[in-house]
This record gives structure tokens, sequence and C-alpha cells, in this order.
């Protein structure tokens, strides 16, 4: 079975059921990389996310602000 056929019989489980099914996967993968390592795949994001950051720091928040700014949102 194709990883394409896959998908396109997980789209039609209801949200629910692809969620779990998602969480699964990930699971999965996540058991397979030995703590402290990191995937390319995971470098290639830290590396994309950190240059984003380089670029536009004036539009970066604490973590502390963007708490501030979820919790005042509830409120």
């Amino acid at each position: 079975m194709s990883t394409q056929s896959i998908l396109k019989e997980a789209k039609q489980l209801p949200p629910e059921e692809r969620i779990r099914l998602a969480r699964s996967i990930l699971q999965s993968v996540a058991g397979s990389v030995k703590k402290g390592e990191v995937s390319p795949v995971q470098l290639n994001e830290l590396l994309r996310r950190q240059a984003a950051y380089k670029a536009h720091q004036s539009g970066a928040i604490t973590w502390e602000e963007l708490r501030k700014k979820a919790r005042s949102k509830r409120a």
C-alpha cells in the first residue's frame, strides 16, 4: 500500500480518528529517534526558524509577553 493510498483513506476518517492516527504515527517516529539526536528534518526547521528570527528580531516577543497576550484574550 502506498503512502498516497493510506493518506487518501485517512482523509475519509472523522477528525477525531485522524488526530489519533497522527499522534500514533508521530509517537512511532519519536520512539525511533534517540534522546538528544536531531533528525535532518528537525535541523532544517531549526535553522529556518533561526534565520527567520535573525531577519525579523523586532517582531519577536518573549514567552512572558506571549502568555500575557493569550491570557488577556481569554479574559
